[in-house]
């Protein structure tokens, strides 16, 4: 489940879903229940799960696969085989699943388990078209094969304690041929091909506790039959370059640092960046001035007080839809902080899209 940064929207990976906040969704971690609480189904929670689901009936399940059942949604009017869940037993490691096409269309189609999800969002399909999804979360890795060349959409999710990292890979398969994406650990991302040379491009997205969200764009990228590359970012915080090594087909390797391609029209300016006595107490200000910012958007401000490259104290601001103007931020600072230090503004405005757009400004202050 994603839901955008000023939680007007949410969207459902792999079904198709999504909706508004009118109050009526309610989500929880098993975490936050009492142990031996948490309402369940047995064996479930441990066990490979995926789910699949076609518009108008375009593809239909082709049965159950080996280890696992297949459980049909409970709606008298969807389509029979159209939609539905894949059970895996708990001895079941990988579970591969397969579609059939009955007409033109689409579906969308996802295996998760153990914090890790794998989908294939919007594949066009047609009649007698036959297409396996492969799943094992304790691999991280999904296989995409189909009897029809045309572009897909792969996409991994993992979640680790308090990161959230997303990769989609945007390339062409080829009838015969296969699609593998791994994402190991949440570390990095290892895409192999088979089928002839194409164009693809891939996308990061990162969410972590203490840091703001981050997306990176590769643009696009060559990759032949029997090539594999592996995307390992810099720094998942902020996504601002990633190394991409290739493995060619004939053994030969090279390794190149790709910067970050998405671009945001927001455009940010931090002033007045100062410490001054206010009501007898020593006050941080900042001064921010946003441009061009779109509708359910999030304005996220962070000021830090160093000292010799260390963080001495921090305070973080958070406003929903902000306006296109000025904006003042006050925050008192802590008695025991005396002396020369650095102040730190990080801004950050986090859409929808196109992207996240950060911008940092400090300056000397002296603290009396």
């Amino acid at each position: 489940m994603i839901v955008n940064p000023a939680k007007t929207r949410w969207d459902y990976v792999g079904g198709g879903w999504h909706g508004g906040n009118d109050g009526s969704l309610y989500m929880s971690l098993l975490t936050d229940w009492p142990k031996g609480t948490a309402p369940t189904l047995p064996g479930v929670v441990d066990a490979a799960i995926g789910i699949f689901g076609s518009a108008g009936g375009a593809a239909v399940t082709a049965g159950e696969p080996k280890g696992a059942e297949i459980l049909p949604v409970l709606d008298r009017s969807a389509v029979p085989g159209a939609a539905g869940f894949v059970i895996a037993e708990n001895a079941t490691k990988s579970v591969t699943h397969v579609m059939e096409g009955r007409k033109d269309g689409s579906y969308d189609q996802m295996i998760m388990g153990g914090g890790f999800v794998g989908a294939v969002k919007g594949v066009r399909t047609a009649k007698a078209v036959t297409d396996r999804l492969t799943g094992n979360p304790s691999a991280g890795l999904i296989t995409f094969a189909g009897e029809r060349t045309r572009r897909v959409q792969l996409q991994l999710g993992s979640e680790k304690a308090s990161a959230s990292r997303v990769a989609t890979i945007s390339t062409r398969s080829f009838a015969g041929g296969d699609e593998t994406v791994r994402m190991p650990g949440g570390s990095s991302l290892s895409y192999a091909h088979d089928g002839p040379a194409t164009t693809f491009s891939f996308e990061l997205q990162s969410m972590q506790r203490g840091a703001t969200a981050a997306h990176f764009e590769s643009g696009p990228m060559t990759i032949g039959r029997g090539d594999r590359v592996v995307a390992k970012p810099g720094d998942w915080r902020r996504l601002s370059s990633v190394r991409v090594s290739v493995r060619r087909a004939n053994g030969s390797t090279s390794s190149r640092v790709l910067r970050n391609r998405a671009t945001s029209p927001v455009r940010i300016a931090i002033s007045v960046l100062r410490v001054r006595k206010l009501a007898g107490r020593n006050t941080a200000q900042a001064t921010t001035r946003l441009r061009r910012v779109g509708a359910d958007s999030v304005l996220g401000i962070s000021l830090r007080l160093t000292r010799n490259g260390r963080t001495v104290a921090r305070r973080g601001f958070a406003v929903r839809n902000p306006r296109n103007a000025s904006r003042r931020f006050s925050w008192k600072l802590p008695k025991s902080a005396r002396g020369t230090f650095r102040l730190v503004a990080d801004v950050t405005v986090a859409a929808r899209r196109p992207d996240t757009k950060r911008a940092t400004r400090g300056a000397i202050v002296r603290v009396r």
